[in-house]
C-alpha cells in the first residue's frame, strides 16, 4: 500500500528548525524576550537568556548613552549568533560596543505559521510543541511591546481610541467632550522651557531657558570618571564645572558640541593628557602631565575638536624656577623621534646613523629639538617624515661636533639655531694642484675657512697645530698660495702653481718659507 504523506512540510530554507525532531522541542518558562548590556569596549559576547529559535529572528540594537540614537545592527557584518532552536544562546559582536552604548537584544520571532498536520497520522507532539513554543514567544514579544505604550485605565469607558495624523506647530490634546484626541494650536503667550542640553546648545529660538538651564552654563555638573574619551554627561547633569577623577590617560574629550562651547575641569590626580594638533590641542603643543587640583578650560572648535585655553602657568611653559630644562636623551644607533622627544636634545655617539624625524603635523606647530653629533667620525642623517622637509631639503647631514635646534610649523621642519659643516679630508700642498669635494650642506656656504695642518715639526710648529690662513690671496713674495670657491654642492680648491707657502714663525714671527712635505691643508664650510 502506498505510504501517506508526512505530517510537516519539507523544510523552508529560513526555518530549519521544523525539519529535524531529533531536537526535542522545550517548554517556555520565562517571559522576558528582551535584555539590555552595556558596553565597556572589551567585551563582545553577550548572553540571550531567554528561548528564541533562529539567529534571523534576534535584533540587536545599539543605542548611544549620549545622544539616545539607536542603530539596528546588521547580522553577520556586526554580530554572530550560537545556541536557539528553542533554546537559550550568545550575542557575540564582531567588535567590542564602546563604554558610550548599549546593545538590546530582543526576541522577534517571524509571524508566519509552517505546520501542516497530514489526518490519521500519528500525532506528532514535537512539532506541535514546537509550534505552540512559537505561538508563546511572539505572544510574550507582543505583550512586552504593549507594556511599553500610553494605554487607558481598566475602568476607563472611553473606547475606540485613535490618534490624529501628527501636524506641524500642534499639541496633542483631548477634545473639548472628552471623546477622543485631536490637534490643538499653540495658545497665545505659552512659553515653551528649552532642556539643559538645549539651553546649552544655543540654537533654538522660540523657547525659553529656565534657571537650571541658564546655571547649567557655570554651575558644577556630575563628576567624569577619566577615560581615553572623555563621556559628557546626562542631560540633568551638564554643567559648565565638572571634577575629572581617576587616573586614566585621556587622548579627546566628547564629540557633539558646537564650536565656541567651553568646560572646565578640576583633576583630582597626576594623569597624562595626550596632545593631538587637530582634535585635542595642549599647551606647548605636547602631552601634559596634570597635577592634583589642577583647573584647565577647554574650548570646542567644531567637528569634535577642542583646544586648551586656559591651564595652569606649568602647562604652558617647560621654564621652571631652575631656568630653561633641556632633557639630553643619548642614543648609540638609528633611531626613531616619538612625541616625548619634544624640547629634548639627542645626543648621538655613534655615527653613520639615521634619526627620523617625528611627523611635523604630529609634533605640532612649535615643537622643537635639539640634536648633537658626539661621535668622532661620521654622519648622523636626518630625515623628515615622507614627504615632509628640514629647511626645505629632504635629508641633511649633521656632522662630527655639530648641534642644531629645529623647529616644527606644523608642516616641515626648520632649523632655528646651529650651523651644518663639513670638512674636506687632508689636501697635499703641490703647486698647481686642484681639489673637488661634495660638501652635501645644500646650497652655497655661508662661510668658508682655510687651515694649514702642521704634520711634521716645522718653523716653531707642533704636530697637530692649525694655521688660519686666507683662501684667496697673494703674498708679498712670489706666489698665489691658494684660490678657495663654491658652488651649491661642492667646495673646490686650486694652489699656486709655484707652490711656495710662507708663513711667520711660530715664535719669532719672521716670515719664512714652509717645507710643504710637512703641511696639510683642510678646507671647512659652514652653512645655516
Amino acid at each position: 500500500m502506498s505510504r501517506k504523506p508526512t505530517n510537516y512540510l519539507p523544510e523552508p530554507p529560513r526555518l530549519k528548525y521544523w525539519a529535524s525532531l531529533k531536537e526535542p522541542a522545550m517548554t517556555i518558562s520565562t517571559t522576558t524576550s528582551r535584555v539590555t548590556h552595556a558596553g565597556n569596549g572589551v567585551t563582545a559576547s553577550f548572553a540571550v537568556p531567554f528561548s528564541f529559535f533562529g539567529a534571523d529572528e534576534i535584533d540587536v540594537i545599539e543605542r548611544s548613552l549620549e545622544t539616545g540614537d539607536e542603530t539596528l545592527k546588521v547580522l553577520t557584518t556586526d554580530y554572530t549568533v550560537a545556541g536557539g532552536s528553542g533554546a537559550t544562546g550568545t550575542v557575540t559582536a564582531v567588535i567590542a560596543p564602546a563604554a558610550s552604548v548599549s546593545w538590546t537584544i530582543a526576541r522577534r520571532t517571524m509571524r508566519t505559521q509552517m505546520v501542516d498536520y497530514t489526518p490519521n497520522d500519528p500525532f506528532p507532539a514535537e512539532t506541535h510543541e514546537r509550534a505552540l513554543d512559537r505561538l508563546t514567544a511572539l505572544v510574550q514579544e507582543l505583550d512586552d511591546k504593549l507594556g511599553r505604550v500610553a494605554a487607558l485605565s481598566p475602568t476607563s469607558s472611553i473606547t475606540e481610541l485613535t490618534l490624529p495624523d501628527p501636524a506641524a506647530d500642534k499639541l496633542l490634546g483631548w477634545k473639548g467632550d472628552l471623546s477622543g484626541l485631536e490637534n490643538k494650536n499653540i495658545p497665545e503667550g505659552t512659553t515653551i522651557h528649552a532642556g539643559i542640553a538645549t539651553t546649552r546648545g544655543g540654537l533654538a529660538t522660540t523657547e525659553s531657558v529656565t534657571p537650571a538651564g541658564l546655571a547649567a552654563l557655570w554651575r558644577r555638573g556630575s563628576d567624569i570618571a577619566s577615560a581615553a574619551i572623555l563621556v559628557k554627561p546626562g542631560e540633568g547633569n551638564l554643567g559648565g564645572y565638572h571634577v575629572v577623577t581617576g587616573a586614566v590617560t585621556i587622548a579627546a574629550l566628547w564629540g557633539g558640541e558646537l564650536a565656541g562651547m567651553e568646560v572646565e575641569l578640576r583633576f583630582t590626580a597626576a594623569l597624562t593628557l595626550t596632545h593631538h594638533a587637530t582634535s585635542f590641542i595642549l599647551p606647548g603643543g605636547g602631552d601634559i602631565v596634570t597635577s592634583a587640583g589642577d583647573v584647565a578650560r577647554f574650548r570646542c572648535e567644531g567637528g569634535g575638536n577642542w583646544r586648551c585655553v586656559s591651564a595652569p602657568p606649568s602647562w604652558f611653559s617647560a621654564v621652571s624656577s631652575a631656568g630653561l630644562s633641556v632633557p639630553v636623551a643619548t642614543k648609540t644607533s638609528a633611531y626613531a623621534m616619538a612625541a616625548a622627544d619634544k624640547g629634548k636634545e639627542l645626543h648621538f655617539t655613534t655615527a653613520g646613523v639615521t634619526l627620523s624625524l617625528l611627523a611635523a603635523a604630529v609634533a605640532g606647530n612649535g615643537a622643537t629639538l635639539a640634536i648633537r653629533n658626539a661621535a668622532a667620525t661620521g654622519d648622523v642623517t636626518l630625515d623628515p617624515n615622507a614627504s615632509e622637509t628640514l629647511d626645505g631639503m629632504t635629508t641633511r647631514l649633521l656632522r662630527p661636533g655639530d648641534r642644531v635646534i629645529i623647529r616644527s610649523d606644523g608642516a616641515n621642519w626648520a632649523t632655528i639655531i646651529g650651523e651644518y659643516s663639513f670638512s674636506t679630508a687632508e689636501i697635499t700642498i703641490a703647486g698647481a694642484a686642484a681639489s673637488t669635494d661634495a660638501h652635501g650642506l645644500g646650497g652655497f656656504p655661508d662661510r668658508i675657512k682655510c687651515i694649514l695642518r702642521c704634520k711634521t715639526a716645522d718653523l716653531g710648529y707642533a704636530v697637530g697645530e692649525e694655521i688660519e690662513v686666507a683662501y684667496a690671496f697673494y703674498n708679498g713674495y712670489e706666489s698665489n698660495n691658494v684660490q678657495v670657491f663654491a658652488t651649491a654642492s661642492d667646495l673646490k680648491s686650486i694652489q699656486g702653481a709655484n707652490n711656495k707657502w710662507w708663513i711667520a714663525h711660530a715664535t719669532t714671527g719672521v716670515v719664512t718659507l714652509f717645507t710643504a712635505a710637512r703641511w696639510k691643508l683642510v678646507i671647512k664650510a659652514w652653512r645655516k
